[in-house]
């Protein structure tokens, strides 16, 4: 058992992950920027994190720590589903989807397959909502500059709900309720998996896939049997990524 003084400074880190500060604007470049390091050992990472690295080990850990006190002995993925709801006062999710992780991305990404394997590759916390909407709400947060429709388009990494939150945090409980915040957990529906994830692609041709694309049975049966289930389950989270040519930012 924690004492409140302990416990406060648990959950510290997560409190600041979650106030969108310049501070952690500068955490997450140098997070995301590891991949250009050359020597990658521990001095090296060290002197490139800077003042930031404890702040970075300080998250990680109480992430760790909270997930597993959330999840004890049960089902990880049925337990951060129930914190994920209890965190939104009982604002229910679509019954149907996916988890997605929405990104804007450079034009070549999605033409070079060395490109798009680095953004499968992540060294920062890899964020996720837990509904398309969600995935949407966070691509026009950053959406506002002109250069970034000019030279970016829209990315987005589908996954199953059930293995995110088995493998992630779920972070609503832990935004602050400020005017420029003010339902952000809500909106955003976010769960966290830790730094060093790696995801890998359902092989299916054409890859990446456009939403047009998903019409095609081919492909929904081709990812049914990657994720080992009915392409009828998948059917209606499909149609409703066919609508992103629809939704994506204005």
């Amino acid at each position: 058992d924690l004492d409140n003084k302990h416990l406060k400074a648990l959950v510290l880190p997560l409190f600041v992950y979650c106030g969108d500060t310049a501070l952690m604007c500068e955490l997450f470049h140098r997070m995301k920027t590891m991949s250009a390091i050359q020597d990658a050992g521990i001095q090296s990472i060290a002197k490139h994190m800077g003042p930031y690295a404890n702040l970075s080990a300080s998250l990680a850990e109480s992430a760790c720590v909270i997930r597993k006190a959330i999840i004890g002995n049960a089902d990880p993925g049925v337990k951060m589903k129930r914190f994920f709801m209890e965190s939104r006062r009982g604002v229910a999710i679509p019954k149907h989807g996916f988890a997605v992780r929405a990104l804007w991305v450079p034009e070549d990404v999605v033409t070079c397959s060395k490109r798009l394997e680095g953004v499968l590759r992540h060294h920062n916390f890899a964020s996720f909502s837990l509904s398309l909407d969600g995935a949407i709400t966070v691509l026009d947060v950053y959406n506002c500059a002109d250069h970034v429709r000019r030279r970016f388009r829209p990315l987005l990494l589908v996954a199953q709900r059930y293995n995110v939150l088995s493998m992630g945090l779920a972070t609503g409980f832990f935004y602050p309720e400020t005017e420029q915040d003010l339902g952000a957990k809500i909106f955003e529906e976010e769960v966290i998996l830790p730094p060093f994830s790696y995801f890998e692609l359902v092989p299916t041709t054409p890859s990446p896939l456009s939403p047009s694309q998903l019409k095609d049975d081919r492909i929904l049966n081709q990812v049914a049997d990657a994720w080992q289930t009915s392409p009828a389950v998948l059917k209606r989270p499909f149609e409703d990524l066919q609508s992103t040519d629809r939704k994506s930012t204005r």
